[in-house]
């Protein structure tokens, strides 16, 4: 029997996932509760997660109420990494998807697939994955990446964490990130001092899942060696320096240039700590464009509790009847709407149902929606 936060978050996953893929019984809890090691712990809830939105919003739930969880795949470990006392969350039989590129140069893999899947659909290129593990027919590529699997025949030069190119992750808060579009402009910033830059085709092309000396060839057929090399490392610093930054959501930026050209005062309220959220301000340029900066960890409640919202409305000298909230997070709408303000949705990685389940008046996938538009220059 689930009971205090666990009992919480089963309560506001059910309406989103079919509770036949969240289980607490203690049959699967059982059955789950061991690996290929020789550990055992009995999880709390067993959620066999569906998609990115649904992982999404477990995170973002689970992280909010401090519940642990822990990914499995296979369950091929042998050192306890895919058991867990709290929340097991399985991505296996629905992350299945593969695509082939540049003739096999590149494969993208969901988590689902095993070493023994991907190297078949690579088998008539001539090419297999860089790791070998021993557990290659069952272990799956999600514990794959994660325990930067390794074997006999591919040794330290060709293990997980040298052959992966790029990667979506869904961070602890429930935020995607994909390094590809990081990679391409990282490169772009290398290449502007001399006035060229590359697109996303002949990034795929020629640079990734190439080396740095194949790289730097293809970018500078005219240089040395040692100049490629210069020049990879000089793209390595600046992806890294790229990775606390954000691309901001379509049409949020011409969006607030129209509320300043209308006078209206802003805030951001977020459950993010502080520093973190002045990093993406500053990373989006935007440091000084919201005078009202509401911490949710920072008051006696945050959000989903009205708290933050109501802190912000009263230093903006401002009523809940004159404003209204953007949210992407479930707990972030429950907290606008227990406020009293009208809520827009923005379904950047949830399910809108979801989003108007907890009482969105309005969801849309960006900030170019025309509809957006209509009914926020019919409040002004």
């Amino acid at each position: 029997m689930l009971s205090g936060n666990y009992k919480e978050l089963y309560d506001r996953l059910v309406p989103i996932i079919d509770r036949n893929r969240i289980w607490h019984d203690p049959l699967h809890t059982l059955a789950f509760g061991t690996d290929a090691s020789f550990y055992r712990l009995i999880p709390k809830m067993v959620i066999k997660a569906k998609n990115e939105d649904e992982v999404s919003l477990i995170l973002e739930e689970s992280s909010r109420l401090m519940i642990p969880v822990t990914f499995r795949a296979a369950g091929t470990s042998l050192s306890g990494q895919a058991v867990s006392d709290s929340v097991l969350i399985i991505a296996g039989s629905y992350w299945k998807k593969a695509v082939i590129e540049e003739e096999g140069a590149v494969i993208r893999l969901q988590p689902g697939l095993t070493g023994k899947e991907a190297n078949a659909l690579l088998a008539k290129y001539g090419r297999k994955i860089g790791p070998d593990p021993a557990s290659i027919d069952t272990a799956m590529i999600g514990g794959i990446a994660a325990n930067n699997a390794s074997g006999m025949c591919c040794g330290t030069a060709q293990n997980s964490y040298q052959t992966i190119v790029s990667m979506r992750i869904i961070l602890a808060d429930g935020t995607m990130v994909d390094t590809d579009t990081l990679h391409i402009a990282a490169w772009n910033a290398v290449l502007a001092p001399m006035a060229r830059q590359i697109d996303a085709a002949f990034y795929k092309a020629r640079i990734m899942g190439f080396d740095a000396a194949s790289t730097g060839a293809a970018l500078f057929p005219d240089a040395t060696r040692s100049a490629h090399l210069a020049y990879c490392d000089a793209k390595e610093a600046a992806f890294r320096g790229m990775v606390g930054t954000l691309e901001p959501t379509a049409g949020l930026a011409d969006l607030l240039d129209w509320a300043d050209s209308q006078g209206l005062k802003k805030a951001v309220v977020t459950n993010a700590p502080r520093d973190n959220a002045l990093l993406m301000l500053r990373g989006l340029g935007w440091a000084d464009r919201f005078p009202v900066l509401v911490i949710g960890e920072e008051l006696a409640h945050g959000k989903p509790h009205p708290l933050p919202y109501l802190t912000g409305l009263q230093q903006l000298g401002a009523s809940a009847a004159q404003a209204v909230a953007f949210e992407d997070s479930l707990s972030g709408m429950r907290a606008a709407v227990a406020a009293g303000l009208e809520s827009v949705g923005i379904a950047t990685a949830l399910d809108p149902a979801a989003l108007r389940g907890v009482g969105a008046s309005l969801v849309v996938r960006d900030f170019t929606d025309p509809t957006l538009l209509r009914r926020l220059r019919a409040l002004v």
